[in-house]
């Protein structure tokens, strides 16, 4: 002041109650660690702590809050069963569904006590299977008789006894075809289901006693496909024209009409075979019962329907009169008068 000019008042350091981020002390709550009696709370601790809430992760309740669709009002539990979403797995980022056995038991449970029916050669609808199936297996519970597809029908019984009686019988007939009949298995494939073979009944006429025995009959018709028994005559030896077995034959394959095999002597033998039904397939539809010239899906000649076009009219034309020599004479004699 003496100078006669004004100076700046010096700056004097104020202390801040807070401190930087930077240098923020975390209390020993918050790094787990026991240092001493809890401090009061500071604003620095306020500020930690509200930190920590905000890097807290958010709680999982996808897995335990069950999603549940805003038209879940419309289940009715008497119109169908009521679904739930269930939580799939992503492969390779294409969302897919993992089944267990877990959840195909009950249902495979349910169906073991179903047969596949076919007719061999045609394709009966519904109601007269169905009438047919009652016929026959009416003795048995039956639970239901469906339709797979045209010409394949499944039969499910109340138990499985049952079912094994109607397997056991063998081959059945309708209206003269074979109905074959299959238990039902998990693995099988209904939208696929083919009959490739088929149980055939067959007759060794004077087949020789000697080769009339289980091991010998089992060789030969093992020659034509799979052999599944005989019958009791055969069994019992009670008529010996034949010896008549029952073998599974592929479809595909030949019939041969008669089988060779070596006897005990290094001989060969030729057997006569007699086949109690032989398919007939259809070259052009592939289905069996039926020849091909007289398939009913073999395309016809179409006959196109034309407007015939008619013919013109011919007028017929006058023809003029001709006189007779003889009256030309009698009128030139008139006129001379």
């Amino acid at each position: 002041m003496a100078n006669g000019r004004r100076r700046r008042p010096r700056l004097v350091p104020q202390t801040s109650q807070v401190q930087d981020s930077a240098t923020l002390e975390i209390s020993p709550e918050a790094t787990g660690k026991e240092t001493g009696p809890p401090a009061a709370t500071t604003p620095q601790k306020q500020i930690v702590e509200h930190l920590e809430e905000m890097v807290q992760p958010a709680p999982d309740t996808a897995s335990t809050t069950p999603i549940v669709s805003a038209y879940a009002s419309l289940v009715d539990p008497e119109e169908g069963t009521e679904l739930r979403y269930m939580p799939t797995t992503c492969i390779n980022g294409l969302t897919c569904a993992k089944l267990a056995n877990q959840d195909i038991r009950e249902e495979v449970e349910y169906w073991n006590t179903a047969v596949l029916c076919s007719v061999l050669g045609a394709n009966p609808p519904l109601e007269v299977i169905k009438g047919f199936i009652l016929r026959i297996w009416g003795s048995y519970e039956i639970d239901k008789i469906l339709q797979v597809r045209r010409g394949i029908f499944l039969v499910r019984f109340q138990n499985p006894e049952d079912r094994d009686k109607v397997l056991k019988k063998g081959i059945y007939h309708f209206d003269s075809k074979p109905l074959m009949v299959k238990g039902w298995n998990p693995n099988m494939d209904l939208c696929t289901e083919s009959s490739e073979s088929l149980p055939i009944w067959i007759r060794l006429p004077e087949l020789d006693l000697k080769y009339w025995g289980m091991n010998s009959l089992s060789k030969l018709c093992s020659t034509l496909g799979i052999p599944l028994k005989t019958d009791q005559f055969t069994k019992n030896k009670t008529m010996i024209r034949y010896a008549r077995e029952l073998v599974e034959i592929k479809l595909e394959g030949s019939f041969p009409e008669f089988i060779e095999f070596f006897n005990e002597f290094d001989v060969l033998i030729r057997q006569p075979i007699h086949y109690e039904w032989l398919s007939v397939k259809c070259l052009y539809c592939g289905m069996y019962g039926h020849k091909e010239d007289v398939c009913k899906k073999k395309s016809k000649p179409r006959k196109e329907w034309r407007v015939k076009q008619k013919e013109p009219e011919t007028v017929p034309m006058p023809t003029p009169e001709v006189a007779h020599t003889a009256d030309f004479q009698n009128a030139t004699d008139q006129t001379k008068f």
